[in-house]
């Protein structure tokens, strides 16, 4: 179905379509696994179900544009994604718990998504976003649900105490953002991939959040650059990241 719908406004019905499954089974699933373990982050139940649809997301977003001005339920829906997708480790290289294929549609899928902005307030956004309610997740789990945050960033000194008072919700963002990003850089063909990081940094609702969000995104700025200068060594891409070094060099003077 997703190779063979037509372009435009039928690939964006069906798109919206195969997210809105995938968030609604996400949140069956979390139903089921907090009778069964009590645990937010033990929502496997139905996580083959959620599994299934990530390639044939995937097929269909390779047709179309990466997606920069999607409408707010789109942008919702792909938010909602990428927090299940953190929270059953879909985003997981190598991990072992899941089929290859799901994190190779992942990545695809990364590649054209837009940005995790929230479109007012984001504090407010986490707490009313039923993917990652916290209310079921023990203490260990979020200890170690921010230690993970925290290795992403590479322990920075001045990032892992903010980080250790974030709750869930705040981890899930911050992890979502950091490994799509990377995904994205990554994985992308569009030079201008990159830039979508600077989004975040210059987003008035993260600038304004109290929880020291907009740091922790400033120090995940290197992490996902350099990933990306990783990436593209072993290419030659000398043109590519002369103009990256150029824009960098402009945007940093502009902004800081």
């Amino acid at each position: 179905m997703a190779d063979g719908v037509a372009e435009g406004e039928d690939q964006h019905a069906l798109l919206v379509r195969l997210l809105e499954l995938f968030v609604q089974l996400g949140i069956e699933g979390r139903r089921v696994g907090e009778k069964v373990s009590k645990s937010t982050v033990k929502m496997s139940t139905s996580a083959g179900n959620l599994g299934v649809l990530m390639p044939k997301i995937a097929t269909l977003l390779k047709r179309m544009q990466p997606i920069s001005h999607p409408s707010t339920r789109l942008r919702n829906l792909f938010r909602d994604f990428w927090f299940y997708c953190t929270v059953l480790g879909f985003d997981v290289e190598y991990s072992g718990l899941w089929p290859e294929d799901w994190y190779n549609a992942v990545c695809v899928i990364a590649t054209k998504s837009p940005v995790l902005i929230a479109q007012e307030n984001l504090r407010s956004e986490l707490i009313d976003n039923a993917a990652i309610r916290s209310d079921a997740i023990s203490p260990n789990e979020l200890q170690e649900f921010r230690n993970t945050v925290c290795g992403v960033l590479n322990h920075p000194a001045e990032v892992v105490p903010i980080v250790n008072r974030m709750d869930f919700a705040q981890c899930t963002y911050l992890l979502s953002v950091l490994r799509m990003e990377k995904m994205r850089v990554i994985h992308a063909e569009h030079k201008e991939a990159l830039h979508e990081f600077f989004k975040y940094l210059e987003d008035k609702t993260i600038r304004k959040d109290k929880g020291g969000m907009w740091i922790c995104l400033l120090s995940g700025a290197t992490v996902v650059f350099e990933a990306y200068l990783e990436a593209y060594k072993k290419i030659k891409v000398r043109g590519k990241l002369y103009w990256w070094g150029t824009f960098i060099e402009i945007y940093c003077s502009a902004a800081f």
